[in-house]
């Protein structure tokens, strides 16, 4: 598995054009760093563990004589990366010499268009579908078997924002050898209560029995993640953290953004959130990592 880091590379001078897309970005909770020379570009990509999105404007490589053998270049300096091509051009396709970028973002007008495209792509790009499929298909059917809830699962997405979905969560921490990450669940406190009415035929319900509901559902959220998309890697879990809370934000510990699915009852919701990161032990960087010495502006780092 793939999973995204917290900044965001581009290859473009920022000014006009992509400031669009950087505020797109920005809007996913990225940060973002901003090479403009290609040198710089392949150089902060060796010389930083801290990125695995790298997005390059066709405009801006036209304009200054740069060919679609960039993507060559970054795949060349980390294969690893997920690399974005941005074509601003309506109408011509471009041609890639040997490798191909793993996302391609068409021109769009308005800002909206283009955090959805880059949502959608980027997140079909670090989880597969078919193994978000197998994870929605046990956790529907977990849901129906354990607390009679008949729920569908909605399109995921990345979230744009810290804030809560629901007033009621339970989170739990995730650690192994090449993975860290938190996952947490979320739903309105009254309907975790009918929940917990539903499987017990009781009518009173305290709220340790709410936490309980909650807890419940976030371990078996934890296994079937396990199961589906950490590919046999050994794993701790914490015990799951169940709170109330109207107002409360919560700040990514790992990496941004995070994977959000909703699973819907009705007008009724349980919210599956991962906010995960994987590592390299064994990968380490010769000297500072070029990021730590980078001017900065905010959420922009300039090179």
């Amino acid at each position: 598995m793939k999973f995204i880091n917290k900044y965001a590379l581009i290859f473009d001078n920022i000014e006009g054009r992509v400031a669009k897309l950087a505020e797109a970005l920005k809007q996913m909770n990225f940060k973002l760093v901003i090479a403009s020379e290609p040198d710089k570009l392949i150089n902060t990509i060796t010389r930083s563990n801290q990125i695995s999105a790298v997005l390059i404007c066709s405009d801006y490589c036209k304009e200054n004589g740069y060919g679609t053998d960039i993507i060559d270049k970054v795949n060349d300096a980390n294969p690893r990366l997920t690399t974005i091509w941005f074509d601003g051009r309506k109408k011509k396709k471009p041609k890639f010499e040997n490798t191909k970028p793993k996302v391609i973002i068409e021109h769009l007008d308005s800002k909206n268009l283009m955090i959805q495209a880059l949502s959608k792509k980027v997140l079909g790009h670090i989880y597969p579908q078919d193994r978000l499929d197998s994870f929605t298909d046990a956790c529907e059917k977990f849901l129906r078997r354990s607390f009679k809830m008949y729920a569908s699962p909605r399109t995921p997405f990345l979230r744009s924002s810290n804030k809560l979905f629901c007033n009621t969560f339970s989170m739990t921490f995730i650690q192994g050898d090449h993975l860290n990450g938190q996952i947490i669940v979320s739903t309105p406190y009254q309907f975790a209560a009918d929940l917990y009415r539903r499987v017990s035929g009781q009518q009173e319900v305290s709220r340790n029995k709410v936490w309980d509901v909650m807890s419940e559902i976030c371990n078996l959220v934890v296994g079937n993640f396990k199961s589906c998309f950490t590919d046999g890697i050994s794993t701790r879990i914490s015990i799951p953290t169940t709170f109330y809370s109207k107002n409360m934000e919560i700040i990514p510990k790992y990496c941004q953004p995070s994977l959000v699915i909703p699973f819907d009852e009705g007008p009724d919701t349980i919210f599956m959130e991962f906010n995960l990161d994987t590592f390299d032990p064994e990968e380490t960087l010769k000297g500072k990592d070029i990021l730590e010495t980078a001017s900065e502006d905010g959420d922009v780092c300039f090179l």
